[in-house]
């Protein structure tokens, strides 16, 4: 009888030790979260490195257009439309952030053009260093550049 107890008590131990973790699939609104939220870093990364080149840009003089930011970035192509709506960026052109009325790191520079599905959009500030994710109110009463 001990010897029967003493069995079935080591093999407990055994099964309990080798138990298979199930991880549950995530639902479909997890995994649509998961997708925006990718498309999101994207966008804001393009929007970085938009930032970086128009700064670059600006040694010579506040760029006019895209093609005087292409030569100043990687993926040129991709990196001026956003991964989320395929619409090119809005850019203000010709813009130089030190001559600015209101402080660059208050101001819109580039942005997607459509929200996303939760009404707020990437935004690149006109310091070219700072993105950020605006929703819909913040981005209407947002100070947009303009060209001179």
């Amino acid at each position: 009888m001990s010897r029967t107890v003493t069995c079935f008590g080591l093999l407990a131990v055994l099964l309990a030790g080798c138990a298979i973790k199930v991880t549950e699939p995530k639902s479909a609104s997890q995994a649509r979260n998961a997708a925006q939220a990718e498309l999101r870093r994207k966008s804001e990364a393009n929007l970085r490195e938009l930032g970086q080149a128009y700064l670059l840009a600006l040694a010579s003089a506040p760029p006019k257009n895209i093609e005087d930011l292409k030569a100043h970035m990687q993926q040129a192509d991709q990196g001026l439309v956003s991964p989320r709506d395929q619409q090119p960026y809005e850019t203000v052109w010709g813009v130089d952030p030190d001559r600015l009325p209101d402080p660059a790191n208050e101001t819109a520079l580039a942005w997607e053009k459509s929200a996303d599905a939760d009404g707020s959009r990437c935004v690149l500030l006109a310091d070219c260093r700072t993105v950020v994710y605006m929703n819909e109110e913040l981005f209407r009463t947002t100070t947009k550049a303009k060209t001179r």
